[in-house]
């Protein structure tokens, strides 16, 4: 035998030392750490989920446990635990007992999920149906007031979200896992992180079937759907949207129902089946309306305008568009009222009415910029180039457009080599 552990053992050796001095109550956080499926971000909400203490005294144990060198401060009032600590919490984490392991899991799981419904709500406040909803609420209310603080606090949680549905689903709490993965629905919308919304769709997907219950099997294909439209498979999009549909009637809820028309009409608009799309688009107007429900109707008439430019009808969608920016605009949903400000631009810039589209396209980019939302920004600036090329205004086409590739590589990368070819068109032949 070899006389000299290896470096990995003697570091594990006498970090298990330090953590063996701990005081009892902090030796008992460190080793429920080890249950973080995050551990390069740990928050004092996070540690006091895991530990049932309150915020207060779980910063105070995060404190003493910095003192002895097992964590270090991380920017954002955070702390981060080094992979060789890491290991050690992990070690420790499997000693405490499968009861206890399991409660602090299901803690963290449960607080994660009202936090993020929250944060979801915070994002979009707006939202008019939720099929999963969250068995918990967050004891204390998040430091999120607006659309981009919101987006910034799934952006900042993203390890954490992502190893959450795993470690959710492996503890069989499915119906937390679908209530987490609808609940950053509008941060996949408009920051597109590609690794929780894969692992979003899987796992939720899988917790949905395992439930069988109709509402979250309607939720998750609506979320699937969503991912196969941004990967360009609309074949299969239009299937997850006529599942998303048979779910939701199943539900009895006619929002999630007009919100699968609605999804099917998207995907039977890329693929040219432009009535259809339509007709698609003006049930879903009919069951928001009937629902009593002004500010969704609105929406789904947006989608009806798509639906209807690409039915070759821009004076029709363009009436679509208008009386859904006048709902939208006096129920103060910005977010939503950027996009049909964008649409009208797309339709005014294609009539040839380049300067009220450019006033609609610069009022969409303010509200884009002010919520954080990538893809609006992005679809914003590429209305402006259009309307400033048909201005002969070829620099400030050229600096919309340069602005739009830099966005499109972060939130909508499936448009990058579109708009590498625009510019490059633009420098050839102006």
């Amino acid at each position: 035998m070899d006389e000299h552990p290896a470096p990995e053992g003697v570091v594990a050796d006498r970090l298990t030392a330090t953590a063996n001095t701990l005081p009892p109550l902090e030796r008992t956080v460190f080793s429920l750490l080890g249950l973080h499926p995050a551990p390069a971000r740990i928050g004092a909400e996070e540690a006091a989920a895991l530990s049932g203490l309150d915020p207060g005294e779980a910063a105070g144990a995060l404190g003493v446990l910095a003192q002895a060198h097992l964590l270090a401060p991380a920017e954002g009032g955070v702390w981060r635990m080094h992979d060789a600590v890491a290991a050690v919490a992990d070690r420790a984490a499997r000693a405490l007992g499968t009861g206890a392991a399991r409660a602090a899991t299901a803690r963290l799981v449960h607080h994660a999920v009202a936090a993020a419904t929250a944060a979801d709500a915070a994002a979009n406040p707006a939202r008019s149906w939720r099929l999963c909803t969250p068995e918990s609420e967050v004891p204390e209310p998040l430091p999120v007031t607006t659309t981009a603080e919101a987006l910034d606090w799934f952006e900042a949680r993203e390890p954490l979200l992502h190893g959450l549905l795993q470690l959710a689903h492996e503890a069989g709490m499915h119906k937390e896992v679908c209530a987490l993965a609808e609940a950053l629905r509008t941060w996949i919308h408009a920051r597109r992180p590609l690794r929780v919304w894969l692992r979003a769709c899987e796992l939720g997907a899988a917790s949905a079937q395992l439930l069988g219950a109709p509402g979250p099997r309607a939720a998750m294909a609506l979320l699937d759907h969503s991912r196969l439209m941004s990967q360009l498979r609309y074949s299969e999009a239009a299937q997850a949207a006529r599942t998303a549909l048979g779910h939701a009637e199943q539900a009895g809820n006619p929002l999630a129902e007009g919100s699968a028309w609605q999804s099917l009409g998207s995907a039977n608009r890329k693929l040219g089946n432009l009535r259809a799309a339509v007709c698609c688009c003006e049930r879903a107007v009919e069951l928001y309306e009937q629902a009593g429900h002004a500010r969704g109707a609105a929406v789904q008439r947006r989608f009806l305008g798509m639906a209807l430019v690409a039915d070759g009808r821009p004076a029709e969608a363009l009436a679509a568009y208008s009386r859904a920016l006048e709902v939208l605009e006096q129920a103060g949903d910005t977010v939503q009222a950027a996009h049909a400000l964008i649409a009208s631009a797309e339709v005014l810039t294609d009539l040839d009415r380049p300067e009220e589209a450019a006033a609609a396209a610069a009022r969409a980019l303010e509200t884009a910029l002010q919520a954080g939302h990538g893809p609006q920004a992005v679809r914003a600036h590429r209305v402006l180039a259009r309307a400033a090329q048909v201005r002969g205004d070829l620099e400030a086409a050229r600096t919309h457009l340069h602005t739009a590739l830099e966005q499109a590589r972060w939130t909508t990368p499936h448009q990058v080599g579109d708009l590498v070819n625009r510019l490059d068109r633009l420098d050839r032949h102006g």
